[in-house]
């Protein structure tokens, strides 16, 4: 097969369950005419996964990363780590609203980060300045849309990296997942957007744990612990996702899915048809926003969990997913999967972001360095 416009794929990729001193997060390239894998690469780890309660995935693995001209941006939970054309480090960037980090988009001279726990959507400056964000909860079309009303807006004074955000902040509601360039915008992908008995349920958990704080009460009291399962991400029925195109005004809404448990990923608007991700449905989606038909990939998995999604062709793309986990050739044409591509990994590690690696880029070395 023929890949003229993209040889070589970079994939990151997070274990669940893996112990605190095991690595968890990794950067694998892999060479499409071959299919075969050229290197597969520790990623530096949360400074703050010690303190993490969530085995599932938490703050481990490696997550959202893209390519600019000349810099290769790579994201863990909490900061933009930044590599060279040789793949040397040349740079970081973290701040507070970095918390849960899920993806990156360069731009030529700044970059935008899903900082999913913040419920932002943030313009930094290579130099860790902040340019410009976007709040999805300041958007009043979008919050009627969802029966939000009365909604908070993010109190910017939290540090969303911390692992215990306290609950009175009612964060992460929306889930802003993932994002990708269109002529006329942003695409972005609000992944899984909460009810509104649920946003209730935690208006009243936050109000609990203020009022535990003041009387000197652990705040644990306004927090409801249930057991995390080995699943991709935690169960909400009732949950929403929609995916948005910001071109300056008004977010246009492209698509919104209904009574989800678990959290949808990824957005590709081209031309007239919208690509994306049913990670509830472990499946790959092509939908005309002319006549909203839809053609259906499955992507494999035991369990599957598509997620990572790159455009590598005329109505031809690659998305990951988990045991065993791999990178998956989809022709929407055809309306099937044409391979399977491994990264050799563990068998509880998922994939997490898929981007084309340019030819003015190395191989990378045995080892990243920080």
């Amino acid at each position: 097969m023929m890949y003229p416009n993209c040889r070589r794929v970079v994939v990151t990729s997070v274990i669940r369950h893996a112990p605190e001193r095991q690595k968890a997060g990794f950067l694998s390239v892999i060479d499409l005419s071959s299919g075969r894998l050229v290197r597969r690469l520790s990623v530096p780890e949360s400074t703050r996964r010690e303190s993490d309660v969530n085995p599932r995935g938490g703050l481990r693995g490696a997550r959202g990363l893209d390519i600019s001209a000349d810099r290769l941006l790579l994201a863990n939970t909490e900061r933009v780590l930044m590599f060279d054309r040789a793949w040397n480090a040349s740079g970081e960037v973290t701040h507070p609203w970095m918390g849960g980090v899920h993806d990156v988009l360069a731009d030529k001279d700044s970059f935008w980060v899903c900082c999913t726990s913040a419920d932002l959507l943030v313009n930094f400056s290579f130099d860790g300045r902040v340019l410009g964000d976007w709040e999805w909860r300041g958007e009043d079309s979008l919050v009627e849309r969802f029966g939000l009303q009365g909604i908070p807006r993010i109190d910017r004074s939290l540090d969303y990296r911390l692992p215990h955000v306290p609950p009175e902040a009612i964060s992460n509601l929306a889930h802003v997942n993932s994002l990708s360039r269109h002529p006329k915008g942003l695409v972005v992908s609000l992944g899984r957007v909460i009810s509104r008995q649920r946003f209730h349920q935690l208006r009243r958990r936050g109000i609990v744990s203020r009022v535990a704080r003041r009387l000197g009460l652990p705040a644990s009291l306004g927090r409801v612990r249930n057991a995390i399962p080995a699943l991709p991400a935690s169960r909400l029925p009732g949950s929403r996702s929609a995916i948005v195109l910001l071109s300056g005004g008004r977010p246009e809404i492209l698509r919104i899915g209904s009574g989800l448990p678990f959290p949808d990923h990824n957005g590709i608007l081209d031309d007239d048809r919208l690509v994306f991700n049913d990670s509830n449905a472990s499946r790959a989606v092509e939908m005309s926003l002319t006549d909203k038909t839809c053609r259906a990939v499955s992507v494999p998995g035991d369990p599957p969990f598509v997620r990572g999604l790159l455009r590598i062709g005329p109505r031809r793309y690659l998305a990951g997913s988990q045991a065993p986990a791999a990178i998956y050739e989809i022709d929407f044409e055809r309306k099937s999967v044409l391979r399977q591509l491994s990264i050799e990994g563990h068998p509880n590690e998922s994939v997490y972001a898929i981007s084309r690696l340019t030819d003015d880029f190395d191989d990378p070395p045995p080892a990243l360095c920080e």
